[in-house]
């Protein structure tokens, strides 16, 4: 049987092992992508102490140590660890400290064989585990550092400055260091309320505000106190005006930036203060209708000195970006049918529960179609009104 077609959801990725890991979103399982063919592989479903949930792992807060894989909680209470040489999934509970349904992650802090864990909402406590040993244990002392600060907007907003020192986004107009072994404040910068920022980036010297209402990038240089505007030049959205951006990438002289709602990936013109189209899409990809509550893209990897591999949330397909030759190249991930068989109950919950029918732009694609007919999953089980073919003939009528 020839391989299906497939649009996995997912928000971040790990680069460990020489393969691309991820959770997919609506599925709670675990992939690994091999590179440079980009063939992708179902490594299993994460298991749950609770009720499960979609999502859980929505913002895939994630780090790795060693040959293992540690994905922290967006909407669930639990880690998952994936040791890559055992093959396993453990999970190991983490609770909010508010008594609230969920642990959120905001963002993650790896320093050796530690991680420190900062929640949204930071009365659901700090805590930091030992990656080598798993035991997992509140930081009191940087909950009191960081006391004053009510939630972390967003994810990825905790930025590693040094060994010692990190910065947060604090709210929607604070940047707050903090020396992390010490556990005290180091500073405190304070920006305009109406920036409305939503991200926060670092390229090694000076700290870049994405705003959520604005098409304007600002350049925060330390050193000097200074805040550089940056102007969109060319703008056009995928389907409405929303959040602009999403992350950025710094590499060698050149600053280029991942759009949410914007079209296009962009590029940071210092001199000019301009920011500009980067790069062109290949021809076959495009954005996906029924994906629009998610951004154009999050993620990336540097798969080697000058290519980086893009993760879309709603493409269809992840792109590698040569930076030095500005050239994307794309490739629709492929599953092959023993792992499309690992994905079964859940195949068989999105035929019968949601849409009764397979659309061109539901998360497998018609091309799976083929599949389930030739599978005898489609009508199995059930009564006559439930059967793909029998949608199929109601609609064209």
């Amino acid at each position: 049987m020839k391989n299906h077609k497939v649009h996995l959801q997912y928000s971040n990725a790990c680069y460990c092992h020489d393969k691309i890991w991820f959770v997919e979103g609506e599925t709670n399982s675990l992939f690994s992508m091999v590179m440079p063919e980009m063939s992708v592989y179902f490594r299993g479903k994460i298991p749950f102490i609770e009720e499960e949930i979609k999502w859980a792992y929505a913002a895939n807060i994630h780090c790795h140590y060693d040959s293992k894989l540690f994905f922290f909680p967006s909407n669930c209470r639990q880690i998952a660890i994936y040791d890559i040489k055992k093959e396993e999934i453990q999970i190991l509970p983490i609770l909010p400290m508010d008594n609230t349904g969920a642990y959120i992650t905001a963002g993650i802090v790896q320093n050796e064989h530690y991680v420190w864990i900062f929640p949204y909402k930071l009365t659901q406590g700090i805590f930091r585990l030992d990656m080598d040993t798993l035991e997992l244990e509140r930081n009191i002392e940087l909950d009191k550092a960081l006391e004053d600060v009510e939630y972390i907007c967003n994810y990825d907003n905790i930025i590693k400055i040094s060994e010692t020192e990190i910065a947060v986004l604090s709210g929607k107009d604070t940047i707050v260091g903090i020396n992390i072994q010490e556990k005290k404040r180091i500073f405190t910068k304070c920006f305009d309320e109406k920036r409305d920022i939503w991200g926060m980036r670092y390229d090694g010297s000076n700290f870049w505000l994405l705003p959520y209402n604005s098409t304007d990038i600002y350049e925060w240089i330390p050193s000097e106190d200074r805040l550089v505007k940056y102007q969109l030049h060319e703008e056009e959205w995928i389907d409405g005006k929303g959040g602009t951006y999403t992350n950025m990438i710094f590499w060698n002289d050149q600053i280029i930036v991942l759009p949410c709602c914007l079209k296009y990936i962009m590029r940071v013109d210092k001199e000019t203060r301009g920011i500009y189209k980067a790069v062109e899409y290949p021809e076959k990809f495009r954005f996906l209708n029924s994906l629009s509550q998610y951004p154009a893209f999050g993620a990336f990897d540097m798969i080697d000195s000058q290519k980086v591999l893009l993760h879309p949330l709603r493409g269809n397909m992840p792109l590698i970006y040569d930076m030095a030759k500005n050239r994307l190249e794309g490739k629709e991930l492929v599953l092959g049918s023993e792992d499309i068989r690992g994905l079964k109950p859940f195949l068989e919950q999105q035929l019968q529960n949601r849409y009764k029918i397979i659309y061109e732009t539901e998360i497998f694609g018609v091309e799976m179609l083929d599949l389930f007919i030739y599978s005898g999953m489609a009508g199995a089980e059930g009564s006559f009104e439930k059967r793909i073919g029998k949608n199929i003939y109601d609609i064209l009528l």
